[in-house]
């Protein structure tokens, strides 16, 4: 895998390409005002604004209204990025065992972003997600039985307006705790102490058993889930 061409990979994982490649493909018959639509030149249209791989092009004129929906199809798309994202990296993971780090190597992406990309993926199965809510909101039940998943997303989407990160993050305390199903015992006691920290300023010796204890943690959780991905 990690042989495979880079130029030829990055243009594959390129967000603009993909989105251009499917939408290029696309039969192009009578489109609603709504659609996304490919010029001939490459860039994609939505409305009156044109989106090109280095731009978003925003016309003079354009009222408030205009400007929060195009947003909110500019949030939908980076949510969707990100679920395509964390699938190839999942791909690369079960097919050629390839880890975060080497995923992320080959593009120069930072390891922790493919990650929480491949995290996320792995534990949100594809008919739990809803397009309603973002890629973040998954990322707090990721560790909860899917029973819990499906009820906390569904409970944000259905809200009107939909939860905020913070409204579903408040929902969820005192409900839950995601990361304790999937903890080792040996290290509940750091998860535990981490978990009682509050906003008080901590000397130099308080931060640095801190930060060894969420090591501890962050270690003992990445190898859960490389054993759970094992043949």
């Amino acid at each position: 895998m990690v042989n495979r061409n880079r130029d030829e990979l990055e243009q594959q994982l390129n967000p603009f390409s993909i989105m251009d490649r499917a939408i290029g493909d696309a039969p192009q018959t009578v489109m609603p005002d709504n659609a996304l639509v490919k010029r001939e030149d490459g860039a994609l249209v939505y409305k009156q604004f044109v989106l090109s791989a280095t731009a978003l092009a925003i016309p003079d004129g354009t009222d408030e209204a205009e400007w929060q929906d195009v947003g909110r199809v500019l949030r939908g798309m980076e949510s969707a990025v990100s679920w395509w994202v964390g699938d190839w990296a999942v791909y690369a993971n079960r097919t050629w065992k390839a880890t975060a780090k080497q995923i992320a190597a080959i593009f120069e992406y930072e390891p922790a972003t493919i990650e929480a990309y491949l995290s996320v993926a792995n534990h949100v199965h594809g008919m739990i997600r809803n397009h309603t809510v973002s890629f973040s909101h998954h990322r707090l039940v990721m560790g909860l039985p899917e029973d819990q998943q499906r009820h906390w997303i569904e409970r944000a989407a259905q809200a009107t307006p939909p939860w905020t990160l913070a409204q579903m993050r408040e929902a969820m305390k005192g409900s839950i705790d995601p990361p304790e199903r999937l903890m080792p015992e040996e290290i509940k006691g750091d998860w535990s102490y981490l978990r009682s920290l509050d906003s008080r300023p901590r000397s130099p010796d308080e931060r640095n058993q801190a930060q060894i204890k969420i090591d501890r943690v962050r270690e003992a959780l990445n190898e859960v889930e490389r054993k759970l991905w094992e043949d």
